[in-house]
């Protein structure tokens, strides 16, 4: 009788070393990739939100009257660009991926990630103070209209 209460605890004891065996080289690496692919999809959702914000400012105040300045505040992540694009006449953002396993529409197979998003057709853009804002940081935008088709962006 008391053999078998030696050999239960044993076989217990082995069982509970098999589980954490198994939680340690099949669980764990897969939670810390899920953990790292989460972090990679929130950086690239920050950069786009960031063009996105600018983008929208730019087109609402290039609808309203001359002199409407409106200025915002956003946040570019590490690894990442915020463009303003006189030329083409966009807002853009790039950046880049660790983990280039993720997909995602803005991104090529070596994870270099890029988006940019048109200004409305009737608005000139004027990029002033540069032309991209590169993260980490929380960057100041002021956004005005100087003349009935012309707006600046102050990055």
């Amino acid at each position: 009788m008391k053999g078998n209460r030696g050999q239960a605890a044993i076989e217990f004891i082995f069982l509970v070393a098999v589980m954490l065996l198994f939680i340690q080289t099949i669980i764990q690496p897969n939670v810390n990739l899920a953990v790292d692919s989460a972090k990679e999809v929130a950086r690239l959702a920050e950069a786009r939100l960031a063009a996105e914000k600018i983008a929208n400012t730019t087109n609402l105040v290039g609808t309203l009257g001359i002199d409407t300045k409106q200025t915002i505040t956003v946040f570019v992540p590490a690894g990442s660009k915020v463009l303003c694009k006189e030329a083409t006449k966009k807002i853009g953002f790039e950046t880049e991926l660790i983990n280039t396993d993720l997909s995602h529409p803005a991104c090529d197979a070596t994870g270099k990630c890029a988006l940019d998003l048109d200004i409305l057709e009737e608005i000139t853009l004027r990029c002033i103070n540069g032309t991209e804002i590169e993260g980490p940081q929380m960057k100041r935008v002021i956004v005005q209209k100087i003349t009935a088709d012309e707006v600046e962006v102050r990055i």
